[in-house]
């Protein structure tokens, strides 16, 4: 998932563009809601943020300040990666800070329009992550779970959650763990199925036994503790990434 800020101080076009990127979003969250100038740069010097949709009709022009903040600092992470939104022509905005600015839409623009390109701009983030930062976000996360890596499953596991990370990126159905992906280890391992099914469980109970209760109640949002399921611990690991 994708990290993703709004600059707006209209409380209500906020409102409406919150609740549909969190209805309908696939690869874009929202990360942070910024008001005015200062809370932006706040909240991009921390490069938290992947993507920025900006209001350009901010108070006093104050979004050119936030602009020219992120020129000025020459910040590569949002290049190309900024949404404009705007209420006059669109074909002023053409020359601003061009190497960061994706596009500018005119107001009101259709919630759906501005949520493809959110998503368009998502994609072409999460495929600049190669192989070692994606494996070693998911690694962060089995460790944070207290999974021993000694255990072959919980190596498995990695590459499970990896290889369902791919199929999200293209779109691919993986509702079938069985049919869809554990083959795809029993292949590269040379081991059968339901051999790498068994192993990732035995590693999944080795975590659940030795991971600190308090930590699980929060990372599984469980009221009261419960043990998480298999497919539980991976959609879990897959929607954190």
């Amino acid at each position: 998932m994708v990290n993703l800020l709004i600059v707006e101080n209209d409380a209500e076009q906020c409102k409406n563009i919150l609740n549909y990127v969190c209805k309908c979003g696939r690869n874009v969250k929202l990360h942070s809601i910024a008001f005015n100038e200062e809370e932006a740069i706040e909240l991009i010097k921390g490069e938290d943020p992947d993507i920025i949709l900006l209001d350009l009709n901010l108070p006093g022009f104050t979004s050119y300040n936030i602009l020219n903040y992120i020129g000025k600092n020459n910040i590569e992470k949002y290049e190309n990666s900024i949404v404009l939104l705007c209420n006059r022509d669109v074909s002023a905005y053409n020359a601003v800070s061009s190497k960061y600015v994706n596009i500018c839409y005119r107001k009101p623009v259709e919630m759906q329009i501005l949520l493809d390109r959110l998503e368009q701009l998502a994609v072409d983030k999460i495929y600049k992550l190669d192989l070692n930062q994606v494996q070693n976000k998911i690694r962060n996360e089995l460790q944070r779970l207290h999974f021993n890596f000694s255990l072959h499953g919980s190596k498995y596991l990695l590459e499970l959650i990896y290889e369902l990370y791919n199929f999200r990126l293209n779109n691919l159905n993986y509702d079938n763990l069985k049919r869809d992906v554990y083959p795809i280890l029993a292949e590269r391992y040379n081991k059968k199925p339901n051999t790498i099914k068994c192993d990732i469980a035995q590693a999944t109970k080795h975590m659940i036994e030795d991971c600190d209760k308090t930590v699980l109640l929060n990372y599984f949002h469980y009221n009261t503790f419960e043990k998480p399921t298999v497919k539980e611990v991976i959609y879990t690991i897959l929607n954190n990434i």
